[in-house]
């Protein structure tokens, strides 16, 4: 095993407990964090192929397969008596987690052991997200994420909502999108002005906050013709000891 393997094999044995905002920030950093090698090209195949080395990549470890399971189980349980549009809400959220992991590998010859923590590490984050996801909350201010970003919202008085959102491309890693402000909030729904003419409306639904980004022209919040729109899942930031990484 290579310094390199022994350094992050020393890293990820450090780690004994991460509350949910350390580990979002590694879903996150799945979207923000390539680099231009490692971004799936535009070619359908080669994102297809790139798909499959990371699915026999979780085949063909027994803890990752397990995390894998462990997953899919959640995601199941967080859907199961939602509304429609939240089950599918959850299940592509959970299908553009799976698609980002190939912008995080590099798949390059001498890289394996590399790649294989890198998967590790995304998988445990992704596991932890969910098992703090809060499907039953009725509050409107504290951390909701999805696998582009997080959202952040404190209450600043009954009317006004502070909203933090950092959402980025989890398909080719093309763009990212940075907001912070102050919402108007009416009932189950927050109003904020991004630009001149660009505004985010937050709407809570089945315990999901759903996000509309309308703009009249160019925003400024996101590069590239990005958007802040989605669904966004309500947790309870509450400390666990991930399970323990595979030894390569």
């Amino acid at each position: 095993m290579g310094a390199f393997s022994h350094r992050g094999q020393a890293i990820i044995e450090g780690v004994k407990v991460m509350d949910v905002l350390v580990m979002t920030a590694v879903l996150t950093s799945l979207a923000q964090a390539g680099t231009p090698g490692q971004v799936c090209p535009a070619d359908p195949k080669v994102c297809t192929t790139q798909v499959h080395v990371v699915e026999h990549m979780i085949a063909d470890s027994p803890e990752d397969r397990q995390l894998q399971e462990q997953i899919d189980r959640q995601v199941d349980t967080l859907a199961r008596g939602g509304e429609p549009a939240t089950q599918k809400a959850l299940r592509q959220d959970q299908a553009r987690f799976r698609r980002a992991l190939r912008s995080q590998l590099s798949f390059m010859p001498g890289n394996d052991v590399k790649d294989r923590i890198a998967l590790h590490q995304a998988l445990q984050a992704r596991l932890f997200a969910l098992d703090h996801v809060n499907r039953d909350t009725d509050l409107m201010s504290g951390t909701w994420i999805s696998a582009a970003g997080n959202l952040e919202m404190r209450a600043i008085d009954a009317t006004h909502v502070e909203i933090s959102l950092n959402p980025a491309d989890t398909e080719y890693q093309r763009w990212s999108c940075e907001f912070s402000g102050v919402g108007i909030r009416t009932g189950d729904t927050i109003s904020a002005e991004v630009s001149s003419g660009e505004h985010v409306i937050l709407t809570k639904r089945d315990s999901v906050m759903w996000v509309r980004h309308e703009s009249s022209g160019a925003g400024k919040a996101c590069g590239a013709g990005g958007t802040m729109a989605g669904p966004y899942f309500a947790t309870n930031p509450v400390m666990r000891v991930p399970s323990p990484p595979p030894r390569f």
